[in-house]
Parts: structure tokens; C-alpha cells; sequence
């Protein structure tokens, strides 16, 4: 991932107006992100609980979205045996990857 800018994030967000992106509260620590090793950038915001961003390079250029928690308690996932939880954990990483590039791209483009 290649660093990004407060400018930039806020102008790469695809799914808010004017006043919302203007009150976007990044992290202070920004520019300390290790971007060599992020596929794409995410943060919570620091003033809303339930608010994220997620910014990933679509065809080389920054795609964001804003996202809100529901407020509903997530389920959780019984525990499995006898697996590989390491190959599972990069599995899940690995398809994370594709699954945030394809939902930007498939919101920028209207699909």
C-alpha cells in the first residue's frame, strides 16, 4: 500500500457528502502507519464508536468508504480442533484482501 495523506483518504471517500468527510477524525499517528506491509488502510473513528474507514488501491488509485457497526453484538465462532489455525488465519487474511478490493471497487463503480 503506498502512504497515504489525510487529504487523500478524505478525498478517496466514495460514500459521504462534503460535511462528512470534512469530519473525518483520523489517527494522530497517521503518518506512522507501516503502509509496506497494509493491503489496504483501515481506522476507527476516533470521535464516533460505531464509524470506520477502509481505503484500498483500486486500479492504482485510493477507493474509500465509511462504514458504521451495527449496533447489534457481533455472533461468535465456536472454536475448531484439529486444524491448522495458522493456514486458517491466512486464509481468512488472504480472502479479506480480495473481499475489501472487490466491494470499493464494485461501490466506485456503481455495480
Amino acid at each position: 500500500m503506498q502512504a497515504l495523506t489525510e487529504n487523500q483518504i478524505r478525498a478517496s471517500l466514495l460514500n459521504v457528502s462534503q460535511s462528512e468527510r470534512k469530519n473525518v477524525t483520523l489517527p494522530a499517528d497517521l503518518a506512522e502507519s507501516p503502509w509496506d506491509e497494509m493491503d489496504f488502510y483501515d481506522a476507527r473513528d476516533c470521535k464516533l464508536a460505531l464509524v470506520g474507514y477502509v481505503v484500498a488501491l483500486v486500479d492504482d488509485e485510493p477507493a474509500g468508504l465509511l462504514l458504521r457497526q451495527a449496533e447489534a453484538k457481533p455472533r461468535t465462532r465456536e472454536a475448531y480442533t484439529g486444524f491448522d489455525v495458522e493456514a486458517a488465519r491466512a486464509a481468512r487474511i488472504a480472502a479479506m484482501r480480495e473481499n475489501v478490493t472487490a466491494f470499493v471497487r464494485a461501490v466506485r463503480d456503481g455495480v
